[in-house]
């Protein structure tokens, strides 16, 4: 990425990479070059500050840019968002998904994973499933907890003893589990619990995809249907990820205010210990 920007960052702004490398670090112990308090820009440019009250986060960045404002198209902001983009990638597995299309994607990724689980897990062939709308209803429940999340799910599939069934529950449901139990083989007894929303897919992958072999398609589409209710439990009828976090950012923030406003009202000093501030 920086070998592809550095030639047009390099015409407005030569420091701007090394600014980034060294942002972590103290004044004195950045290099003879860098020695700027700003971890981003020259003040020619903008503050870091300036940045920061304009665009509080990397979405409200990239909401900008999806809004076509000018300002939001400095070279240097274009790759911070293309950076992250990079940084948070994510994966489509099922053959036939299209990211551009609009409309609901998780009753066609939900219902191909249920085929391959039928087909190639023997303790899950009979299994009933249920429908994509109750399952996705569930996962993405805001009143529910991992936990609870599991329950019903076991529940809907009518899981009784048979600890696979259970054990998909889990996963989808964001809970550690045992790949044990999940493809009902006792050979993976020594792979530790993995959940799909720990990172754990990514930092096992060679382990896993070792033991598992071709199941380990099984595991990936299991991650894909838990990231699709993930997906749209953001969206929440929002044009776009940047847009969506954006509103979580703003209603995070305006409930912040309205606990502040509380507790200045009812409870100075408790206000002062979780604050900091006289």
């Amino acid at each position: 990425m920086q070998e592809i920007f550095s030639r047009p960052i390099s015409k407005v702004d030569m420091g701007f990479f090394q600014r980034l490398k060294e942002s972590n670090l103290q004044l004195e112990e950045k290099s003879a070059a860098n020695k700027v308090k700003y971890s981003l820009f020259d003040k020619s440019y903008l503050s870091d500050r300036e940045f920061y009250d304009k665009y509080p986060t990397i979405y409200h960045l990239k909401a900008a840019q999806l809004k076509g404002q000018p300002e939001a198209f400095d070279v240097r902001l274009l790759y911070l968002s293309i950076a992250h983009y990079f940084k948070m990638r994510g994966h489509f597995l099922f053959e036939g998904l299209d990211a551009s299309v609009e409309g609901d994607r998780f009753p066609e990724g939900y219902n191909e994973l249920v085929r391959q689980l039928q087909a190639e897990v023997e303790e899950l062939a009979e299994v009933d499933f249920a429908g994509a709308r109750q399952v996705k209803d569930i996962l993405t429940s805001k009143d529910l907890n991992i936990t609870d999340k599991k329950k019903k799910l076991a529940a809907l599939f009518s899981a009784g003893r048979n600890d696979s069934v259970k054990a998909v529950a889990g996963l989808l449901s964001g809970a550690k589990e045992k790949l044990e139990k999940v493809f009902s083989d006792k050979a993976l007894s020594d792979l530790a619990s993995v959940s799909l929303g720990d990172g754990d897919l990514e930092t096992m992958e060679d382990e896993l995809s070792a033991a598992l072999g071709e199941r380990y398609d099984i595991l990936l589409k299991l991650k894909a249907v838990y990231d699709l209710a993930r997906l749209d439990s953001i969206m929440k009828g929002s044009g776009s990820i940047p847009e969506a976090m954006v509103k979580i950012f703003n209603n995070h923030k305006r409930d912040l205010e309205l606990l502040k406003e509380f507790l200045r009202d009812s409870d100075r000093g408790l206000y002062r210990e979780i604050f900091g501030v006289p």
